[in-house]
């Protein structure tokens, strides 16, 4: 990819590349590259988003990707040659620069960097939705994981250490400091 390589994930025979920031307008945030077989592997498509893509997910025929200060974007992605960007939720929502994020069920969990962990309904991928309150994590929110086997959500943070927060109804309770 031209541009910074910043994380990937993978479905199929697909790898799903969030790249950083468009090199002047010409090439995506998000690439995807068709990898079987893996030493023939070619990118189909890309799509441009006008933030710094720093994490990406994939759901089905959804690509969810976390685009900097321009909030959180969706793809559809069924269509390799031509990814269609089909929703999307600013960062006017709430604050932070999202630098990753993780996907349980019919929510995306965003790690804002000093803004701590958001929670967005994808209930509808076309009309993503703030899911009200964010919770304050010490330092500066970096990953995100979801445990489904622990109902938990770890987030790492910079400065910070690593917390534990209880998924239950899909809603952010108080952190278990883990090592701080």
């Amino acid at each position: 990819t031209p541009g910074e390589a910043l994380a990937v994930a993978v479905a199929g025979d697909y790898a799903y590349v969030a790249d950083g920031e468009s090199v002047d307008g010409e090439e995506g945030n998000l690439h995807m590259i068709h990898i079987a077989p893996p030493e023939a592997a070619h990118e189909t498509g890309q799509a441009l988003t006008p933030g710094r893509a720093s994490g990406v997910v994939v759901a089905g025929r959804y690509v969810y990707l976390a685009d900097g200060r321009e909030g959180l974007f969706v793809i559809d992605v069924s269509n390799p040659a031509r990814p269609d960007p089909v929703g999307a939720i600013g960062a006017e929502a709430f604050p932070g620069t999202i630098l990753n994020l993780a996907l349980h069920g019919n929510h995306v969990y965003l790690a804002a960097e000093r803004a701590g962990l958001h929670l967005i309904s994808i209930a509808d991928p076309t009309l993503p939705e703030y899911v009200p309150p964010s919770l304050s994590i010490p330092g500066t929110t970096t990953h995100v994981h979801v445990a489904p086997a622990k109902q938990t959500v770890l987030v790492a943070a910079r400065d910070g250490g690593l917390f534990a927060v209880r998924l239950e109804r899909a809603r952010i309770y108080l952190p278990i400091v883990v090592r701080h």
